[in-house]
Order: C-alpha cells, then sequence, then structure tokens
C-alpha cells in the first residue's frame, strides 16, 4: 500500500492503530529509498479498508452498517476515486 493509499485509509479508520503503525513504516521505507511491496494477506487485511467491508467500525464510518459488504465497498471506492 503506498502513502496515498494508506493516507486514505485513515480518513475511513483515523483509530485502526495499525493502520497508523504502517504509515510511519511506510513514509520511514520510502524515505529511505525502499520498497513496500510485496505485502502479505495478512498485513493488507488489518490494514486495507477494502478487504474488511464487513467490519463494523468502517461500517459506522460510512454510516451503512444496515448495507451490504459490497455496498460497502463500492462507497469506498466512490469515495477513493475522488480522494
Amino acid at each position: 500500500m503506498n502513502t496515498q493509499n494508506i493516507e486514505f485509509a485513515l480518513t475511513v479508520e483515523p483509530d485502526n492503530s495499525g493502520l497508523a503503525a504502517r504509515y510511519s513504516e511506510v513514509k520511514r521505507i520510502r524515505a529511505d529509498g525502499g520498497f513496500t511491496i510485496p505485502s502479505t494477506i495478512d498485513l493488507e487485511k488489518r490494514t486495507n479498508p477494502f478487504l474488511r467491508c464487513g467490519e463494523i467500525a468502517i461500517r459506522r464510518k460510512l454510516d451503512m452498517v444496515e448495507r451490504s459488504p459490497v455496498a460497502v465497498f463500492a462507497k469506498l471506492r466512490a469515495m477513493k476515486d475522488i480522494f
């Protein structure tokens, strides 16, 4: 995940401490000229909101608690498109 993607994810999940830690790590790695890919499925599942559309924290943030994961994904995608 690049810094822009993480910055977007933080707007969706500002209280996700794992995501905040990943942001700091990615910024450090990039500043040192390193690469942040490949990633792991485990890391992505913990920090990528597109892979966790069923999470209540994300659904609450989007005011979509009663909506399907597919609807949540579509909303996230629309938000990311204009981020």
